[in-house]
């Protein structure tokens, strides 16, 4: 706010030199000492808004994070179930050829 009090000592000072336009510098000096003081609340205000949506959608985003991870475990045992089963095939096809090796 260090503008503001700027603003309001040079009104001062200008009502010291009986500047005529002192007493316009003063209400200007106020008028911004009352806006910023109304933006400061408003920026609260946005803040604490900003906060709660946050909250609410980290909330909401719970159950389908959940969902995500029961989906991605599934499809890891599909994959670890497949995987098996290909290795399975495989180990069998290089018996069937060792054999066929061996009988010829």
């Amino acid at each position: 706010m260090s503008l503001v009090d700027d603003f309001h000592s040079f009104a001062a000072k200008l009502k010291a030199e009986g500047h005529p336009l002192a007493d316009e510098a003063h209400r200007l000096a106020d008028g911004a000492r009352k806006l910023w003081a109304r933006l400061r609340g408003d920026e609260h205000d946005l803040t604490s808004e900003v906060g709660a949506d946050a909250h609410k959608v980290a909330i909401d985003a719970g159950p389908l994070v959940a969902e995500v991870k029961a989906d991605a475990a599934s499809i890891g045992e599909d994959v670890a179930q497949e995987t098996k089963a290909m290795a399975s095939e495989a180990a069998a096809d290089a018996k069937a050829a060792a054999a066929d090796i061996a009988k010829a």
